[in-house]
């Protein structure tokens, strides 16, 4: 039986995964975008959801690495560690 950690962590590496695919594919669009002399607008937008992208993955990151370090102290209360979570959640603008 797969321990929650190892849950958790599948799930938070295959949302990295699906995330940095749709940032490659974003990323493809603007060096289309720009060889097409697209509208700087339209540039702009491309480049702020891919900035989005960026730092939704790091934060996703972040957390696991944070919550796995916090794991391994033995005085640490999950409940502690829970509301960690959802503080960094609402940090990072994540439901």
């Amino acid at each position: 039986m797969a321990r929650v950690e190892q849950v958790k962590d599948n799930e938070a590496r295959s949302s990295v995964i699906k995330r940095l695919s749709k940032i490659e594919g974003q990323v493809r669009g603007l060096v289309r975008m720009i060889s097409e002399e697209r509208s700087c607008d339209e540039i702009i937008n491309q480049i702020q959801a891919v900035k989005a992208g960026i730092n939704k993955v790091a934060a996703i990151i972040l957390e696991r690495n944070i919550v796995d370090c916090l794991s391994l102290s033995e005085n640490t209360d999950q409940t502690e560690i829970e509301k960690l979570r959802k503080l960094l959640s609402k940090i990072a603008g994540s439901k």
